[in-house]
């Protein structure tokens, strides 16, 4: 009954936050539309890709690294891709949320800033892939937190794919954790990156 308490409170919070959000980010209040990269961007590189049969980063720029391709192979038209990101920006929102709560700290100031969270950013939160790396980055904290070096590099070596930046902070865990975990994340993020990296240069996306 202990745990069943623990968990009522953050899931009531996060549905009443997440449905105000859902509420905002349809445009169905007074909150101006926020979803132009979902719109524009996105679904553009979507439909370049699936409909015209263009290589990214080859035939097309894009903006980030090859990470991005996973948004580019949601299927549908304009309405239906926006939807269906939207979608997966919650699941992405609520694991976040259920690793926070399952996190063994005591200290439940994180799980409590996400939830909260959405009052300060809106519905931005739900259309760009900032919410995706978020989750890499939870992933990569909480492994950490367990010394799962192993795990700690996929994650950040999954941030870095969508947004570069989070390779940088594998530099802060330099005296933060022992040498070897240390080079145990460091090797499995440079795995990560280095795969679909390569992938995506013998595709064409490098020329």
């Amino acid at each position: 009954m202990g745990a069943r308490s623990r968990w009522r409170t953050p899931a009531i919070v996060w549905g009443f936050t997440r449905l105000a959000g859902l509420l905002l980010v349809s445009g169905a209040s007074f909150y101006p539309q926020v979803d132009d990269d979902v719109r524009y961007h996105y679904y553009l590189w979507a439909s370049l890709l699936l409909r015209h049969g263009l290589l990214p980063w080859r035939s097309f720029p894009v903006d980030y690294p090859p990470g991005a391709l996973a948004v580019m192979v949601i299927p549908g038209g304009v309405k239906i891709y926006e939807l269906e990101f939207i979608a997966l920006a919650f699941l992405a929102d609520a694991l976040i949320a259920a690793a926070l709560a399952r996190s063994e700290s005591d200290d439940a100031a994180a799980l409590w800033g996400w939830l909260l969270l959405p009052v300060l950013l809106g519905p931005v939160m739900w259309v760009r892939f900032d919410v995706f790396v978020a989750a890499a980055l939870v992933g990569f904290v909480l492994a950490l937190e367990r010394r799962r070096w192993r795990w700690a590099g996929v994650c950040i070596g999954i941030a870095t794919l969508l947004k570069v930046w989070p390779i940088v902070l594998l530099l802060f865990m330099v005296g933060l954790v022992d040498l070897r975990g240390w080079w145990r994340t460091m090797r499995a993020a440079i795995l990560t990156v280095a795969a679909p990296t390569t992938a995506v240069l013998a595709w064409g996306g490098g020329s």
